[in-house]
C-alpha cells in the first residue's frame, strides 16, 4: 500500500477511503489528495510529489503529464501541473508558522484563467473544487505582487545564468567566469542580470519579482556550466528552461550557453540546437562580447574591426562599405581578395588605420584582430620579438626532412606549419629526402613555404596601424599583442623546460651507459684475472709434481718464466695454494722457500679418509635397509589382523590402523 505524503510538508497523511480533502497533522495544512483507485497512480503520484517538492518542476510536470494521459479524469494532476507551471514552493510562515506558497515562476497570465486549473475544477467533487479555489487565489495574489515589484525594474539587456555555490558552500568557477563577463559587458554599458550582484540586497523570499523582470526584459541569456551537474542544478535549469519557454513562444531573445572543460554530450539537450560558446578558448571573453554586440546592435557588431569612425583619419565616401566587405572576406579565409579590398580603401583614404588592421589580418591570415592574442608568433610578426619563427620553422623542417631517421618528425612538422595533408605533406618530405645535397632555398619552395609570412612585412603593417589608427583601435592591439607576448614566453618556457628535461634524460642515459661500460669492464677484468691465477696455479703444481726439491720465490719465477706467467703473480698464487694445503712454505737464511715435502702422505691421508667415510656409510645403509624390512614385516601383520577383525571390532581396528600409520612414518622417514 503506497503512503500518500503532504504536498506541503512531505509527512505522512492519514487518509480515509473516499475523502478528497486532508489535514496534515504535522504543518496543519489542508489540501486536496487524489483517488486511490490505482496503487500504479499514487506511485507516479508520489514522485511527482517529490520532485515538486524538491524544486524539480520541470521534472514533476513530466510525471504530472503522464498521469493525465492515462487517468484523464484525475483533478490532482491537472492542479499538480498548475503548481509546477508556477513554480509553486511551501515555505515556512514565520508569522503563523504555517505552510504558505511561494512562487518561483510567475507569468503574466492569471491562474484563475489557466486550463489545467479549469480541468482541475471540473473534475474535482465541489470540496475539493472549492480547496483549488481558495489555494489559486492565494497564489494569484502573490502573482499580482511580483508583477507590481517587477514592472518597476529597469528593462535588462542580458540575463547571466550560472551556479553561485558548489556542494561544500565555496564558490564555483562557473561564478568566477560570469564574473568576468559582467564586468566586460558592464563597462560596454550593457544593462546585465548577475544575481551576485543585482540580488545582493535582497532577500531569498524577494528574488522572483526581479529574475521574472530581467527573464522578460533580457533580450541575451548566458548560461555558464562547467560541469553537468551545474548545467542542470535545480535554479539554474528554473532559470535557462523558462528563458527556452519564452522563445519558443515567439519573443526575440537569444541564448548562449557558455561552457569550458565539457563535450557536447556533457550538455543539456536543450541547448543541442543553440550556438554555444567555449569559455577555455584563448580570446573567449572578446568572442562573446563581439557576438552579443551583433545580436544587440551595439558597439562593434558590423565588423570585426573598431568602427572607422573611430579612426585618426575619417573615411572618404566609399571606404566604409569597402571595409565591411574586406572585413568579410577575412571571415571567409579569403585573404588575398581581403586584403585587395583593404587596398581599395588605402587608395581612398591612405591614412585609415582600420585599412592597415585589416591587411594586417590577411597578411597573418586572421579572420579577425582578435585571433592575434591566440597567436604566439604574432609577437614576432609585429616586429616586436627577435629572429623569425617563419625561418626558425624552416630550418627545423630542413633539418629533419634531409635524415632518414627523422622523416616521421619532419611531416609533423611541415603538416603543422603549412596546414596541408598528411599525404602531402609525405610527399613533400620524400621528395626532399631523395635529393641529395638540395639547399635550403629549393626546399622551401618544395614545402609550399616560399611565400610565408615575414616578419618585415608585417612588421611594418603593425607600425602603420600605431601610426593611423585610433585610440582605441590601437589599445585593442597592444592588448592583443601582450597576450600574444605572454603566449610566446609561455610557449618558450615550455619548451626549454622540455629541452632542459631532454638534456636531463640525455646525461641520465649517458651516466648509465658509462656505468654499465665500466662494470663490464671490471667484470672482464676480473674474469680475466681469474684465469690467468686458476693456469699459474696449474703451471705450478705441475711443475712441482715433474721434479723434486725445493725452490725459492725466486728460482720457482725464473723456473716458471718460459710459460709466460706473470711474475707478480707466482708468489700470490703460492700463498693461495698454500692456504689450500697443496704446498708447503718455509724459511731458510731468509729465503722463501716452496716445496712438495708431505703431499704424497695428505694424499693418503686423504684417500683413507674418503674410504672410511663410504664404509661407514655404507654400514648405515644397510642398516637403514634391514629397519625398513622389519618395520615392513610388522606392516604386513597388521594388515592381515586387520582384515581379519569383525565387524564390531572397532577399538582394536582404532589401535591397529593407529600403529599402522606410525610405521608407514617410520619407513617413509627412514627411506628419506
Amino acid at each position: 500500500m503506497i503512503v500518500m505524503k503532504c504536498k506541503m510538508c512531505g509527512g505522512d497523511l492519514n487518509v480515509t477511503e473516499g475523502i478528497s480533502v486532508v489535514e496534515c497533522e504535522y504543518c496543519g495544512s489542508r489540501q486536496t489528495i487524489p483517488n486511490q483507485d490505482s496503487e500504479k497512480k499514487l506511485t507516479l503520484f508520489a514522485r511527482a510529489d517529490r520532485l515538486r517538492r524538491a524544486n524539480e518542476f520541470d521534472k514533476a510536470a513530466g510525471v504530472y503529464e503522464s498521469i493525465v494521459a492515462e487517468f484523464p479524469e484525475e483533478a490532482e494532476a491537472y492542479w499538480g501541473l498548475v503548481l509546477c507551471r508556477y513554480g509553486i514552493e511551501y515555505v515556512d510562515d514565520p508569522a503563523t508558522g504555517k505552510k504558505v506558497p511561494t512562487c518561483h515562476r510567475s507569468s503574466f497570465d492569471s491562474i484563475l484563467e489557466d486550463a489545467d486549473f479549469d480541468q482541475a475544477c471540473e473534475n474535482a467533487d465541489p470540496i475539493a473544487r472549492r480547496q483549488y479555489r481558495e489555494e489559486a487565489k492565494a497564489i494569484e495574489s502573490i502573482r499580482k505582487g511580483i508583477l507590481e515589484v517587477s514592472s518597476k525594474e529597469e528593462p535588462y539587456d542580458i540575463f547571466i545564468c550560472y551556479k553561485e555555490t558548489d556542494e561544500n558552500g565555496g564558490r564555483t568557477i562557473d561564478s568566477v567566469i560570469a564574473q568576468d563577463v559582467y564586468d566586460a559587458l558592464t563597462e560596454k554599458g550593457y544593462r546585465v542580470f548577475f544575481s551576485r550582484i543585482s540580488l545582493e540586497d535582497k532577500l531569498g523570499t524577494e528574488y522572483e519579482p526581479y529574475i521574472f523582470a530581467a527573464l522578460n526584459s533580457a533580450k541575451v541569456m548566458l548560461a555558464f556550466g562547467t560541469d553537468f551537474e551545474y548545467f542542470n542544478a535545480v535554479w539554474v535549469k528554473n532559470e535557462w528552461s523558462r528563458f527556452l519557454a519564452l522563445m519558443a513562444a515567439g519573443q526575440k531573445k537569444t541564448l548562449i550557453p557558455c561552457y569550458k572543460n565539457l563535450d557536447a554530450y556533457d550538455m543539456p539537450k536543450e541547448f543541442q540546437r543553440l550556438q554555444a560558446q567555449d569559455m577555455g578558448k584563448v580570446g573567449a571573453i572578446q568572442d562573446l562580447l563581439r557576438g552579443i554586440d551583433k545580436i544587440l546592435g551595439q558597439g562593434a557588431a558590423s565588423a570585426p574591426a573598431p568602427a572607422p569612425a573611430q579612426s585618426a583619419a575619417p573615411a572618404a565616401p566609399g571606404a566604409e562599405s569597402l571595409l565591411k566587405r574586406g572585413w568579410m572576406f577575412l571571415t571567409d579565409q579569403d585573404w588575398a581578395k581581403a586584403d585587395e579590398y583593404f587596398d581599395k580603401v588605402l587608395d581612398i583614404d591612405p591614412e585609415n588605420g582600420d585599412a592597415y588592421a585589416g591587411k594586417l589580418c590577411a597578411q597573418m591570415n586572421y579572420c579577425r584582430l582578435e585571433d592575434m592574442a591566440g597567436d604566439a608568433d604574432a609577437w614576432y610578426w609585429c616586429g616586436e620579438g627577435e629572429g623569425d619563427p617563419a625561418s626558425d620553422t624552416l630550418r627545423e623542417l630542413f633539418c629533419l626532412a634531409t635524415n632518414p631517421t627523422t622523416k616521421i618528425e619532419a611531416i609533423k612538422v611541415l603538416r603543422e606549419a603549412t596546414g596541408v595533408g598528411l599525404v602531402e605533406s609525405k610527399k613533400a618530405v620524400e621528395k626532399v629526402l631523395g635529393k641529395p645535397g638540395i639547399t635550403i632555398q629549393e626546399a622551401a619552395r618544395i614545402f609550399g613555404m616560399s611565400e610565408v609570412k615575414t616578419k618585415r612585412d608585417s612588421g611594418k603593417l603593425y607600425d602603420k596601424v600605431m601610426r593611423f589608427g585610433s585610440e582605441a583601435l590601437k589599445a585593442e592591439l597592444e592588448g592583443y599583442l601582450a597576450q600574444a607576448k605572454a603566449l610566446d614566453e609561455e610557449k618558450r618556457a615550455e619548451a626549454r623546460r622540455k629541452q632542459e628535461e631532454a638534456e636531463a634524460e640525455e646525461r641520465r642515459r649517458a651516466e648509465e651507459k658509462r656505468r654499465q661500460e665500466e662494470e663490464q669492464a671490471r667484470l672482464r677484468k676480473a674474469e680475466k684475472l681469474q684465469r690467468d691465477n686458476e693456469a699459474t696455479r696449474a703451471h705450478i703444481l705441475k711443475y712441482f709434481e715433474s721434479t723434486d726439491g725445493q725452490f725459492s720465490a725466486r728460482e720457482l719465477r725464473t723456473a716458471l718464466s718460459k710459460h709466460k706467467l706473470k711474475a707478480r703473480n707466482i708468489q700470490s698464487n703460492c700463498e693461495v695454494l698454500i692456504q689450500e694445503g697443496e704446498l708447503e712454505q718455509h724459511k731458510d737464511n731468509t729465503r722463501t722457500v716452496y716445496c712438495l715435502v708431505g703431499r704424497a702422505n695428505r694424499l693418503a691421508e686423504r684417500q683413507a679418509r674418503l674410504e672410511a667415510e663410504a664404509r661407514v656409510a655404507q654400514e648405515q645403509q644397510q642398516k637403514c635397509e634391514q629397519q625398513i624390512r622389519r618395520l615392513q614385516a610388522e606392516q604386513n601383520q597388521l594388515q592381515r589382523e586387520l582384515q581379519s577383525l569383525g565387524i564390531f571390532a572397532f577399538k582394536r581396528k582404532k589401535e591397529l590402523q593407529a600403529r599402522l600409520d606410525e610405521v608407514s612414518k617410520q619407513i617413509k622417514e627412514i627411506s628419506t
